[in-house]
């Protein structure tokens, strides 16, 4: 699966892959997230700022045939200050990541991780599973609507619960235990305009 850092992501520049920044929030009390956002396709490489394209690929959503995935990605406790540093970045100072040796300025324990992945193929719209990130897992009661209009307009409404892990296994949002309150979450569009262009790693996954 894809993930927003493209060094957990095979180097690949015929895969024309892009990531931009779509939604972020933080959980309720009961660990749950109800967060919205949409895609626009584009002809052309994109410029934007920092905080839609961190990591400045430039590249947008260009072909009808992309296979688009959108990350979710827990970046621990919310914070009182500085709140939207952790819901608008792949790494933000309240947080760490050991994949990545990034260490935040105020990490406190906390680990930046991508935790769900949606993945929505071309053309395809309507009500799709939400997957443990990496493993193809359904997450029982979890699920994203997608709307799509058109070759031109992604839409997704992404309704899931932030979910603690036990020994590396992510349980269901049943065990009412296992969830996150009051969590920073991001959501990502990864982008493969030329998932033809992929290899495939040993669990099956594009990357």
């Amino acid at each position: 699966a894809g993930s927003p850092d493209p060094s957990l992501i095979a180097p690949n520049a015929a895969a024309e892959i892009g990531v931009l920044w779509a939604a972020g929030g933080n959980s309720d009390e009961n660990g749950k997230i109800n967060l919205t956002a949409g895609l626009y396709r584009n002809v052309d490489p994109i410029v934007t700022d920092g905080m839609a394209d961190p990591l400045g690929l430039e590249q947008g959503w260009t072909n009808p045939d992309a296979e688009v995935h959108l990350v979710l990605r827990h970046h621990g406790p919310a914070v009182e200050e500085g709140g939207l540093a952790q819901v608008t970045n792949i790494l933000d100072p309240y947080c760490s990541d050991p994949l990545l040796v990034y260490e935040g300025e105020e990490a406190n324990g906390s680990v930046c991780s991508d935790k769900q992945d949606v993945i929505v193929m071309a053309g395809e719209s309507g009500e799709l599973p939400v997957f443990v990130f990496g493993t193809g897992a359904p997450i029982e009661g979890a699920r994203t609507m997608v709307n799509r209009r058109g070759d031109d307009l992604i839409q997704f409404i992404f309704e899931s619960h932030v979910l603690e892990e036990t020994a590396g296994v992510i349980v269901t949002p049943k065990a009412a235990k296992t969830e996150m309150p009051k969590s920073a979450v991001t959501v990502w569009w990864v982008i493969f305009n030329n998932p033809a262009a992929c290899t495939t790693n040993p669990e099956g996954e594009i990357k």
